[in-house]
């Protein structure tokens, strides 16, 4: 956790792999398909449990989150598919000693694209990109950021 890496006077941050908080998450997922096209919702809730930091011994909270992406796609191919998604994640804000500290909520707002090519009946390989939405009061206490991402998946049947 980042209070971690500052007990340890790790001012790099270099030891932080995460907020350091166990969380209880559930979510859902509803595809329906329309030869060649399909539409996807996604759905989730994430409640952090609180955590004793280790900097100030402070209990605090992170707050309750909820996701949402609502995914479009095409398959040009039967082993090709491409897609597009908007998605929104909203946290509310930070509890430290059972005290909310003002304006520490979440917004974040984005877009991406992605494709999958199935060359093998068993192996796909996947790519992404995934921006944030830079638009004045959408996001807030986010950082600003393009991520890529790149796989490949093995399927077993």
């Amino acid at each position: 956790a980042p209070d971690d890496a500052i007990a340890s006077e790790d001012f790099l941050n270099k030891t932080v792999t995460g907020r350091g908080a166990w969380v209880i998450a559930t979510g859902l997922a509803i595809e329906a398909g329309f030869e060649p096209w399909f539409v996807r919702f996604d759905g989730g809730f994430s409640m952090p449990l609180p955590q004793r930091r280790k900097d100030t011994n402070d209990l605090q909270r992170y707050g309750v989150s909820l996701q949402t992406a609502l995914t479009g796609g095409y398959g040009i191919t039967t082993n090709l598919v491409v897609s597009v998604f908007l998605r929104y994640r909203w946290e509310n804000v930070l509890i430290v000693e059972d005290v909310a500290v003002p304006g520490s909520f979440h917004l974040d707002p984005g877009a991406g694209a992605a494709v999958a090519w199935r060359f093998t009946p068993h192996w796909t390989v996947q790519g992404a990109l995934d921006t944030g939405i830079f638009a004045s009061d959408l996001g807030r206490n986010a950082p600003g950021q393009i991520t890529t991402t790149f796989g490949l998946r093995y399927g077993y049947f």
